[in-house]
């Protein structure tokens, strides 16, 4: 997955952190662990950022 650095910085800081790591390589509990969120709140924050980058590329 390509996103531009743009584009990463038009979403919230809290989809910015999860969306960075998971681009890293890290897995869900990886980063629910070290943002101390739960798993649930990673799937939706990942799950947000991937619609609002989809919808800035119409």
């Amino acid at each position: 997955m390509d996103i531009s650095p743009a584009s990463l910085m038009r979403l919230p800081k809290g989809q910015r952190d999860v969306v960075r790591r998971f681009l890293d390589g890290a897995s869900r509990e990886q980063i629910a662990d070290k943002l101390q969120i739960s798993e649930t709140t990673v799937r939706s924050q990942l799950s947000k950022a991937m619609r609002t980058l989809h919808n800035d590329d119409r």
